[in-house]
């Protein structure tokens, strides 16, 4: 847990150079609630809160959009902590990602102000560093409106998955209409969607899931301590990309492949989620097949919901179906390895 939080501060602080200091505020609010949930219930047995109460409260602060109110933070840690973790009998017990069961309440009870309204981040000489927050208003408020056909500059001020997403859109409509050159209109746009950027982070989005390269620092730490499973990290990239080949050998995506795959990758919050979610000891398999079959399920429902639904937010639900099935797949490979052994002998 410790190497966990010694991984998340560069993330976070490239949150408070994008968003400014409000962040951190965030992350405190988010910290302090989930120690007090925690203490809370282990009060009265004499036991310590553990440090996994403030990995939670760091994720779910990172993973919230730089707007979100301070009573939201509240309520979402809260029932984090509580709902995500306590109820199954505390540390090393609980079923679902806790910090995923805080943000998908947010997500479903007020979407608004988890996708509604994005801002940009804080331009100039420090960026947030000298800045409490982007929401100021002198700054302009990027609203997400769906362009009409395909508009780049309609999508620019919107996520980047919000934009793949619409322009997807426009080329299908576009093809409906046996409308090809709107069709490689929408396309050209999408090829246009600046892969530096998102390595980089300097992009709308939530709070520390901007920055592929900070993120791949955390991972690089948390493989350097043996602090994570790697095969959890490698096989949602897989399952991902394994459910966009066949979303487009099925027609359901006209969007070029190569670029989709790297969007998708270095946008919305995957390299977060598989990094330092997936990855989470209590929800995954310790069976190494079982892990990547975990794995792969998940990359496979977060494109399979990113581009067929309406929800932009793949990864939230897929690793929350994945903590689903994780325990039957320990089981069943566990299983099929004794059956193995019984059948063939140690060999």
């Amino acid at each position: 847990m410790a190497a966990v939080l010694t991984a998340l501060a560069a993330p976070a602080l490239m949150g408070v150079y994008n968003f400014g200091w409000r962040v951190l505020a965030v992350v405190a609010v988010s910290n302090v609630c989930c120690f007090a949930g925690e203490w809370w219930f282990v009060r009265r047995d004499g036991r310590p809160v553990t440090l996994s109460a403030f990995v939670t409260g760091t994720i779910f602060a990172l993973i919230l959009p730089p707007n979100v109110p301070f009573w939201m933070v509240v309520v979402g840690a809260l029932f984090a902590i509580v709902f995500g973790k306590m109820v199954f009998g505390g540390f090393g017990r609980n079923i679902f990602n806790p910090a995923m069961v805080g943000r998908c309440l947010l997500y479903v009870a007020f979407p608004l102000f988890l996708t509604g309204r994005w801002f940009a981040p804080i331009d100039g000489p420090g960026g947030g560093f000298v800045r409490w927050t982007a929401r100021a208003e002198s700054e302009p408020v990027h609203e997400l409106s769906a362009p009409e056909g395909v508009d780049v500059e309609g999508v620019s001020s919107a996520t980047t998955l919000t934009a793949a997403k619409k322009l997807g859109g426009a080329a299908k409509a576009a093809r409906a209409k046996s409308d090809e050159p709107q069709v490689r209109a929408a396309r050209r746009a999408f090829e246009g969607i600046d892969l530096g950027k998102l390595l980089w982070g300097r992009i709308s989005g939530s709070q520390g899931e901007t920055s592929g390269i900070l993120i791949l620092l955390g991972l690089a730490y948390l493989l350097y301590r043996r602090a994570a499973a790697w095969q959890l990290v490698v096989s949602p990239l897989v399952g991902m990309g394994l459910g966009l080949v066949l979303l487009r050998a099925g027609g359901a995506s006209l969007l070029p492949l190569g670029q989709a795959a790297l969007v998708n990758v270095l946008g919305g919050g995957t390299l977060f989620a598989v990094v330092f979610m997936t990855t989470e000891p209590v929800s995954a398999p310790r069976h190494k097949t079982a892990q990547w079959l975990y794995g792969i399920l998940i990359g496979l429902f977060a494109s399979v919901i990113r581009t067929l639904s309406v929800f932009n937010a793949g990864l939230m639900f897929s690793v929350l179906l994945g903590n689903m099935f994780g325990p039957i797949l320990e089981v069943g490979c566990r299983r099929f390895d004794d059956w193995r052994a019984g059948r063939g002998g140690r060999a």
